[in-house]
């Protein structure tokens, strides 16, 4: 609440990663329910829509939130690393 698209994206990136971003033209809009369905248990299911939007890293830090990321790099598309999240794979 109270946050724009662009500034949540921003934060983000910046909690998890450590990199301060500045964020570019929308990608695409993705729902689609066959991948992106989540079962949290106890009754709790919910589908997630998410907006993937091109970026450029502006500059390096410490992730605020270690628990969140384990690891990140930089990866050609040719060399993205397995297994990724279902969601992630469109």
């Amino acid at each position: 609440m109270g946050e724009s698209v662009h500034a949540a994206i921003e934060r983000e990136v910046r909690e998890e990663t450590g990199t301060q971003i500045r964020v570019g033209s929308l990608i695409g809009v993705y729902s689609d329910p066959t991948c992106q369905v989540i079962d949290y248990g106890n009754g709790r299911r919910v589908q997630a829509v998410n907006l993937c939007f091109e970026a450029e890293a502006i500059s390096d830090g410490e992730p605020t939130t270690p628990q969140e990321t384990l690891e990140q790099g930089y990866f050609r598309v040719e060399d993205l690393p397995t297994p990724f999240v279902p969601i992630h794979r469109i």
